[in-house]
Formats: structure tokens, C-alpha cells, sequence
């Protein structure tokens, strides 16, 4: 069989493309590898671009072909866990009866990311985070990943407002709904440099978390009936 010239050129540009598309999808693996260990390590804002690259093995001026700044890698980093997050909640049984029992099962989703995630947890969660009461801030580099923090808070805060039959717009859905919220991560950062494995935190202590999600919603009932005069 004869092979024209034409068809081994075009061969041999298809197999360099093809090789260089693996090329680069191994460094940017690697760029987004070396960013979030060092994000764990030494927090966002003490980390560099060049401290990255260096990390990555490339050099400092090959990975803005790949991410323009820290804010690119941040993004890249969050946004899969944050929709992963926002998955698992809407993959929970809809034929739960008890509004209450729904919350805790989603606040229980939260905590448990947040225990797996001990050492990247704030690096999703809070940095370049912006107020949850308020759009981002438009063609940020940071608004994708806001508007995802934001709609999580917004689905807890949603689902507190049935559990205790508040209106949503109801000034103390808000109020309450950021307690939640300061409640979940305080379980989180209490552990945030435990020896422990998340299997043996959860395993010892979801009873507890889930004791208390349930505890403070009480207190809210009670001060909501206090109010009302019920009590």
C-alpha cells in the first residue's frame, strides 16, 4: 500500500496536536494541583503566581498562558466543589415530610464537605467572599464563584424559613439564617487541625452536630412564640 506525503503530514500534525493538548491539559492539572496545596498550606493571599509555577514545574511566565492571576486559579478551584454542594442538596429524598428534618439533613451536607475539606474549607467558603444579602459584584473575577456561596446560603436560608414558617421576606430569616450558618462553621473550624480523619470525626460526632442544628432551631421556635405570646 502506498501512503501519499499529504496523508503522513497531516498525520504528523495531528499526533503534535494531539500530544500538546495533553501536554497542556497535564499542566494546567498540575498548576491547579500545586495552587490549592499551597492555598491550604500558607493561605491565599501568601501565596504568589511565581511560588505557584515553581510548585507546578513550569515557569512563572507559562502559567498566565493558562491563568491570569490568583483570582482565575481561585475560581477554577471552587466552583466544582460549590455546585458539587449544591447537587447533594438537591439530591435529597423531596418526599422528607418534616421541613426541620430537610434542614438538618443540608446543614449536615455543609458540615460533612466542610470536614473533608479541613484545610481548603476557608479558601472556598471566604476568600474574596462578598455579603450574602447582596448581588456580587457584576464582571468580578470572583462573581461566579460569589453567586454559587450566595445560592447555597440562599437554599439553607429557604429551607429555615419553612422549617419555622417564617415569611422569606421576614426581616429575621435573615437574622436566623446567618446564625445557622455561623453554627455550621463553627463545628468546622473547631476541628480544622484535629489529628482525627474526617471518618472518625463524623462517625464520633454527627449525633452531636446534628443535636445541635436542632437545638438552636428550638431556640428559635421558643423566641418566635415568646414574641407572639404563646409563651
Amino acid at each position: 500500500m502506498v501512503t501519499k506525503r499529504g496523508d503522513m503530514s497531516s498525520s504528523g500534525v495531528a499526533g503534535r496536536r494531539g500530544r500538546q493538548q495533553v501536554n497542556s491539559q497535564a499542566t494546567q492539572a498540575a498548576i491547579l494541583e500545586a495552587a490549592g496545596r499551597l492555598f491550604g498550606d500558607s493561605g491565599y493571599e501568601a501565596v504568589t503566581m511565581r511560588r505557584i509555577a515553581e510548585a507546578a514545574g513550569c515557569s512563572h511566565t507559562a502559567i498566565y498562558r493558562y491563568f491570569p492571576d490568583k483570582e482565575s486559579l481561585l475560581e477554577e478551584l471552587t466552583r466544582p466543589v460549590l455546585e458539587q454542594i449544591a447537587r447533594d442538596f438537591e439530591a435529597l429524598n423531596t418526599d422528607i415530610a418534616s421541613a426541620t428534618e430537610r434542614l438538618v439533613k443540608m446543614s449536615m451536607i455543609f458540615v460533612r464537605f466542610g470536614l473533608r475539606n479541613r484545610n481548603m474549607f476557608r479558601i472556598f467558603v471566604a476568600v474574596k467572599a462578598e455579603r450574602v444579602d447582596r448581588e456580587p459584584t457584576p464582571g468580578s473575577r470572583t462573581e461566579r464563584i460569589n453567586r454559587l456561596r450566595i445560592e447555597l446560603f440562599q437554599r439553607l436560608q429557604m429551607q429555615l424559613t419553612v422549617a419555622l414558617g417564617l415569611p422569606h421576606e421576614d426581616d429575621r430569616a435573615l437574622m436566623y439564617s446567618r446564625g445557622l450558618y455561623y453554627l455550621l462553621h463553627g463545628m468546622i473550624a473547631t476541628y480544622e487541625g484535629s489529628g482525627e480523619t474526617d471518618d472518625e470525626l463524623l462517625e464520633r460526632l454527627e449525633p452531636t452536630f446534628e443535636h445541635t442544628i436542632r437545638s438552636l432551631l428550638n431556640g428559635y421556635r421558643t423566641e418566635l412564640e415568646m414574641e407572639e405570646g404563646k409563651v
